[in-house]
């Protein structure tokens, strides 16, 4: 609590300064629980979207083996190289996130040097 606030209000100043702590904190702690339900109602969805995929995928794969159009083999060689490219995707894809905050690190921490130099020498 700033001491003119004290000063000034006394008793009164410092019960309104803990009541403002008291509703920071509970806007705060909202907030946690909000962002964490919102996180579990996504992992939900995303587990229920799987489960349909994966329901998806082996309707195809019954399919195509009652109808004969290809054997065990091919679906599972089909399979590991559908696999095989998303895998390949995916690294590629954080791979360039990676790089990109490797980059913007970079020009923050330029940023800060050229600044501290130009305190240093105002010229």
């Amino acid at each position: 609590m700033s001491w003119t606030r004290f000063f000034f209000l006394g008793d009164f100043g410092q019960q309104q300064q803990l009541r403002e702590h008291e509703e920071r904190f509970r806007r705060l702690a909202t907030s946690q629980s909000e962002r964490a339900r919102t996180q579990a109602d996504r992992i939900d969805f995303l587990e229920r979207e799987v489960l349909g995929l994966e329901a998806a995928v082996a309707a195809l794969v019954t399919l195509l083996r009652t109808k004969g159009i290809a054997s065990d083999a091919e679906i599972a060689r089909a399979i590991a190289d559908a696999s095989t490219q998303a895998e390949g995707r995916h690294t590629e894809r954080e791979a360039a996130k990676q790089e990109a905050a490797d980059e913007a690190r970079k020009r923050s921490a330029e940023a800060k040097l050229a600044n501290l130099r130009s305190r240093r020498n105002p010229d």
